[in-house]
């Protein structure tokens, strides 16, 4: 009985370490269960961020590229400006410098200040068959540049 008795304690002893180590075995298999649904779940968010990121940088490459094209579509304009402004100072600078030497001739055929262009006649719509069509820039400068004398006659020839 006593030697019944006495192996009895330590298997108990033994099934009671067994039991425990069965608890922690699960306790630590659900730790690690879920560790990896959050290293899962960190992998993720790191894939999205590096969508996001390289999305962010093309969309950043695209814009680059496109500022770069626009500053130089804008100097180009600017340029052009430039140009055309040089070259209408020189048309005003030899605008001046013709009247001043109009100015200072005091013998000449045309007068320094060209006089007013003479009204034109009444239109008549009902008795003529051609349309009056608008002068352009060049007209215009070539008839105040004209006598009165030389606009009547080609007023005349016109008509």
């Amino acid at each position: 009985f006593f030697l019944g008795g006495g192996a009895g304690g330590p298997r108990r002893e033994q099934e009671k370490q067994v039991k425990e180590l069965r608890k922690d075995n699960r306790s630590l298999r659900d730790q690690l269960q879920s560790i990896q649904k959050r290293l899962f779940l960190v992998e993720q968010e790191k894939d999205q961020l590096r969508k996001e990121q390289h999305h962010t940088k093309e969309r950043l490459e695209r814009l680059e590229r496109e500022r770069t094209e626009q500053a130089r579509e804008a100097r180009a304009e600017q340029e052009g400006t430039r140009e055309q402004m040089a070259r209408m100072q020189e048309m005003l600078e030899g605008l001046v410098a013709a009247r001043h030497a109009a100015a200072e001739t005091p013998n000449t055929a045309e007068p320094a200040e060209p006089p007013p262009a003479p009204a034109p006649p009444p239109r008549e719509a009902a008795n003529s068959d051609e349309e009056e069509r608008p002068m352009d820039a060049a007209q215009c400068r070539r008839q105040r540049l004209q006598g009165p004398q030389q606009q009547q006659q080609q007023q005349q020839q016109q008509q």
